[in-house]
């Protein structure tokens, strides 16, 4: 099992986590249109970690929103738009918007 960072504190303690991933798609012929939604909020892992380390992350968010277009039998093209946002414990905010743009080869 791979640890996360800042997964724990200095003295090996958990930091708790709760979230969800909800995602919906639909084909329409050879275009399928899909949109997924996710959110993870973490806890600090004990009262000595929350004074010495205040902008960890506290809660993480983001919507994706994806075209993918069977070309052919084994490409499928995609399209996607992704909005992130990840707050810290202290407030602070870091946000996001990218575009991505690919294929996927089937063999």
């Amino acid at each position: 099992k791979e640890e996360q960072p800042d997964g724990h504190d200095a003295a090996g303690n958990k930091r708790d986590s709760d979230g969800f991933l909800a995602q919906l798609t639909y084909k329409f012929g050879d275009l399928k249109v899909g949109a997924s939604y996710g959110e993870n909020k973490l806890d600090f892992a004990s009262d000595a970690d929350r004074a010495a380390n205040p902008n960890l992350l506290d809660k993480s968010r983001a919507y994706v929103f994806g075209l993918y277009y069977n070309l052919t039998e084994n490409l499928t093209l995609v399209g996607e738009y992704i909005d992130q946002k990840r707050t810290a414990h202290n407030g602070n905010v870091n946000e996001g918007n990218t575009f991505a743009l690919g294929a996927i080869i089937f063999f």
